[in-house]
């Protein structure tokens, strides 16, 4: 029994290292093909407190919207000639008030929850819901609670 035990351990154990190696392999080739987004060290900001440093390209909607009470607050963060893509805060009660758009917008609810009016009729989007918003069609949109939202609009 013992001779048996030996004979089926030394067949496992170099079997279990050559799986674990591939495995390895694969894992560092696959880091290999990773693209680093930031290349020099020195382009970094810090958090307040200057305990975390992150890349300038990282942007925290949340932190960087300007919530008041006089108006949405309103993020954009991609401004090109071919897309737009906006990030808006609304306050519990704000409205932002009837517009029409000329190009066809996805919004996205990131936080909050927001009433939707286009056509007569209201709905309520919750978090993760979308909506896409047709083109020069008059609507509102009211925050039910303090909320965050995408616009995306391809131009």
């Amino acid at each position: 029994m013992k001779k048996f035990l030996l004979i089926a351990l030394a067949a496992i154990v170099p079997v279990t290292l050559s799986c674990r190696s591939e495995a390895e392999t694969k894992v560092q080739n696959d880091s290999n093909n990773v693209k680093s987004v930031q290349t020099k060290n020195d382009n970094k900001l810090t958090d307040a407190d200057e305990t975390t440093q992150r890349p300038e390209k990282i942007t925290n909607i949340k932190a960087s919207l300007e919530f008041s009470d006089e108006k949405p607050a309103i993020l954009s963060i991609i401004n090109t000639d071919k897309l737009s893509y906006k990030a808006v805060g609304l306050r519990k009660g704000q409205i932002m008030p009837k517009h029409k758009s000329g190009l066809k917008s996805l919004l996205i609810v990131l936080e909050g929850k927001i009433e939707f009016m286009i056509n007569d009729e209201k709905f309520e989007l919750d978090p993760l819901d979308t909506y896409e918003i047709p083109v020069n069609v008059e609507h509102e949109i009211r925050g039910i609670e303090q909320s965050i939202f995408t616009l995306t609009q391809e131009k």
